[in-house]
């Protein structure tokens, strides 16, 4: 009830409904991911899975393939973590 005196609401106000609705737009804002991002995302996992066919067709050793992956997750995980790291640094 303080809630809705401070604010001079009436009292068929329904705060969970509010507390809900701004929430939920806090979420969406927050986890907002322009068009761009998600056609370079999808894009490059595009290329990857790409040259990794193209690997085994060429190699014949699905093995060669496997590792190729695993480089490519490692490179993204280690390039993930430095630009987390120069962020972090901007931000403080």
């Amino acid at each position: 009830t303080h809630f809705l005196e401070t604010n001079d609401l009436p009292s068929s106000f329904k705060v969970s409904h509010y507390l809900k609705r701004s929430l939920t737009s806090v979420l969406l804002d927050f986890v907002h991911i322009n068009a761009a991002a998600w056609i370079a995302l999808m894009a490059t996992a595009n290329m990857i899975y790409y040259f990794a066919g193209v690997l085994i067709a060429k190699t014949r050793n699905e093995k060669s393939a496997g590792w190729f992956l695993a480089g490519c997750f490692v490179v993204m995980v280690v390039g993930y973590i430095i630009l987390s790291v120069v962020m972090s640094m901007k931000m403080e």
